[in-house]
């Protein structure tokens, strides 16, 4: 079994333990390599109850996270989840060791466990760069960023 990496436990320690059961979509970011002064991450959540929940962190100790309530036609929310996942994926190769950003979108099953739905991911760690080219999938993200506050 292959050793873990700093780079990989320093991921990790970025990611969300579980997705919350509630979670619809959410944003995480962590800086590529780079000193810690400038390492600033941050993670949103936004859950099915209109819930949005963010949290920043800057080196290894300074954090700040907010909960704020929000007016959403989840309904729209949820159909527009459903075209997103119709979307092809198309995959790109970028530089290792730079920024990760990633949106997802979360689809509950009728057997009430849910699916992951790829909105964009730029992973700085594997140099691979995934994209959901659906329309709603854009129109998802965009929603992501007004409610959660452009990224870092």
């Amino acid at each position: 079994m292959p050793r873990p990496t700093l780079l990989m436990l320093a991921v990790a320690a970025l990611l969300p333990a579980a997705v919350n059961a509630q979670t619809l979509l959410e944003r995480l970011e962590w800086p590529g390599y780079g000193l810690e002064e400038n390492a600033v991450s941050s993670e949103c959540t936004i859950d099915e109850t209109g819930q949005v929940a963010t949290h920043h962190r800057i080196g290894s100790d300074l954090t700040q996270h907010r909960v704020e309530q929000r007016q959403m036609n989840l309904a729209v929310l949820r159909a527009a989840i459903r075209e997103a996942q119709k979307g092809s994926i198309r995959t790109e190769r970028l530089p290792v060791d730079v920024e990760t950003r990633i949106y997802r979108a979360y689809r509950r099953l009728a057997d009430g466990s849910y699916e992951r739905v790829v909105l964009w991911e730029s992973n700085g760690g594997t140099g691979q760069k995934n994209i959901n080219e659906s329309r709603a999938a854009t129109k998802l993200r965009n929603f992501i960023d007004v409610a959660c506050g452009r990224p870092t």
